[in-house]
Order: C-alpha cells, then sequence, then structure tokens
C-alpha cells in the first residue's frame, strides 16, 4: 500500500487484500506497521481497503485506533476518486 502505483494500481491492492483475507495475521500487520512509523497515514489506507475487501468489521476498526486525521488519496492520479467518511478526519 506504500505505493500503489508501483503494484498496478490501487484496484489489484484491492484485489490482493481480497485474495489474502483469510491468511492475514491482523496483529502482526498492526505491529509492523507500528514499527515502521510511517508520516503518511498508511493505517487508514489499510484500513479502508480492508473495510472494501469484506474483512470483519473487529479486524479492519484496529487500524482507526492511532487516529483519523487525514483525508487523503490511496495513489497520485487517481480518476473518479471516492470519498468515504468512514476512514477520513
Amino acid at each position: 500500500m506504500v505505493r500503489p502505483q508501483y503494484s498496478g494500481g490501487s484496484s489489484l491492492i484491492l484485489n490482493a487484500y481480497v485474495k489474502a483475507k483469510a491468511n492475514v495475521d491482523i496483529n502482526r500487520l498492526v505491529y509492523t506497521l507500528e514499527q515502521l512509523d510511517y508520516a503518511y497515514p498508511y493505517h487508514q489506507a489499510i484500513g479502508f481497503l480492508m473495510a472494501r475487501a469484506g474483512f470483519e468489521r473487529s479486524k479492519y476498526e484496529l487500524f482507526k485506533k492511532p487516529g483519523l486525521k487525514y483525508d487523503f488519496y490511496l495513489m497520485h492520479g487517481m480518476t473518479k476518486p471516492l470519498y468515504d467518511p468512514d476512514w477520513a478526519c
């Protein structure tokens, strides 16, 4: 999710989330993200994509805990982006 344009775009990233849904260790993902300590709100992007991919609410809600401080795009140059108030400030 850090550079989706290098992986085919946000729609392909979403498809990967759908396929990986049964195999993701959410606690490990949360821990790894905390350790990387990114300035950009990747926790919001990850949670948003998990919700769109059909993860259980209890899993993607963990990505709201660091706070929803920013409105942002998943990637640069998106055409017809949609706004989701559940993942915005």
